[in-house]
């Protein structure tokens, strides 16, 4: 969510070998205001050399011509937190909080991406994310095998076919698709920053999660299997399943999904959860049409992404009951009968609201529970939750 955190112009930081792109960076103070620049964020030395002369004037100086600091007096040293040896109690919530507010952006969105890891167990060779503290799956994929995956190449080839018509869709959602969202809910930088933030550290999180499995699985992509897919963009290079941009997209859907309803569904919200999820599944659909993607490679990322996001908001509001563990069986993803398993959006029926406005996929197994009881306030549950409230609030 770039746009929302000022982070846009970072991009220019490419340059800093030459330090001509470094200017680029003041697009980080969309956030935090001047200050960043101050505190080091970009480097001044006109102000460094003001501050120097500043400190340094009319102070004695050794034969050298070099001044001398000012000593430390012991009577003025006073200890900055307190209570026990003088040092921050780690186990204290609120003082954990106003640290944490006290940090910029980039320091916020890793403490808290780090905070949710730490409650994560990955195994990319099996395909499983776990909830750490007792070891429960949140979600588990199963690649699909080689005949999967070519059965499924004539409809990618068949896809190709709407690339006139989706060319620009697809060119413009090759990096975060920013305007989908605030096209489909009017999510705007100056009212939404902290949902903007709570959406980076679950997009960082996501990252490792999607690579991490994409590395172990080496899945093709369609060009891989035929040079007459004739993708409409470059294809990446690293490996296909799951999709990341399906994952991201659903991921995101979620997360903004659950924060419109965090104050209640109304039919308004139930249209919202509508339009995010549409626009999920045409972002990743999208990436088929360019053949890029395959159909089993989206539909993984659908279950991934709806499963961290899920996981995501429950840390987040410290539910009682964790989500739905969510069980993707790629051999079993295609049949001739029936080219998409992907299903229509599913609302209304509150007997499965646990993927109420997600995505039904038939190889999507629901088990239990990932956790049963309330999780102990934990690093994950502080930072998400401060972030949360924060975002939340904003949707009020």
């Amino acid at each position: 969510m770039a746009f929302l955190t000022g982070q846009t112009g970072h991009t220019g930081h490419t340059g800093h070998t030459g330090h001509t792109g470094h200017t680029g960076h003041t697009g980080h103070t969309g956030h935090a205001g001047d200050i960043a620049e101050y505190s080091g964020a970009s480097a001044n030395s006109l102000i460094a050399e003001a501050l120097l002369t500043q400190r340094f004037a009319g102070r004695p100086r050794n034969d050298a011509g070099v001044p001398l600091p000012e000593e430390i007096d012991p009577k003025a040293v006073h200890s900055p937190w307190a209570g026990g040896d003088g040092l921050p109690q780690t186990d204290d919530e609120d003082a954990a909080c106003k640290r944490f507010e006290g940090c910029d952006l980039r320091v916020r969105r890793h403490v808290a991406a780090a905070a949710l890891l730490n409650q994560m167990d990955l195994d990319f060779s099996a395909g499983s994310v776990r909830h750490r503290a007792n070891g429960e799956a949140i979600v588990s994929l199963t690649r699909p095998g080689y005949d999967v995956f070519r059965a499924q190449l004539a409809e990618v080839q068949e896809l190709s076919a709407q690339r006139g018509e989706r060319a620009p869709e697809i060119l413009t959602q090759v990096g975060p698709a920013d305007a989908v969202w605030a096209s489909a809910v009017g999510i705007r930088p100056g009212r939404h920053r902290w949902t903007g933030e709570l959406l980076s550290v679950a997009l960082d999180v996501a990252l490792f999660v999607i690579f991490g499995l994409k590395q172990a699985f080496a899945c093709p992509r369609p060009v891989d299997f035929s040079g007459q897919i004739g993708p409409l963009i470059l294809t990446p290079g690293h490996d296909a399943w799951p999709s990341g941009h399906s994952t991201e997209s659903h991921l995101v859907a979620r997360v903004l999904g659950e924060l419109i309803e965090s104050h209640g569904v109304t039919e308004q919200s139930k249209a919202a959860f509508r339009r995010l999820f549409d626009s999920a599944r045409r972002i990743a659909v999208n990436r088929e049409v360019a053949g890029l993607h395959f159909p089993a490679d989206s539909a993984a990322g659908c279950v991934l992404g709806d499963s961290l996001g899920a996981y995501v908001v429950a840390l987040a509001r410290g539910d009682a009951e964790g989500p739905r563990q969510r069980i993707f069986n790629g051999p079993a993803f295609y049949r001739a009968d029936k080219k998409r398993r992907v299903q229509a959006a599913f609302f209304g029926d509150d007997t499965k609201k646990e993927i109420r406005s997600g995505l039904l996929l038939d190889d999507c197994e629901v088990a239990g529970r990932v956790w049963a009881a309330a999780p102990q306030v934990a690093p994950s549950r502080r930072y998400l939750g401060w972030l949360w409230d924060r975002a939340s609030e904003e949707w009020n």
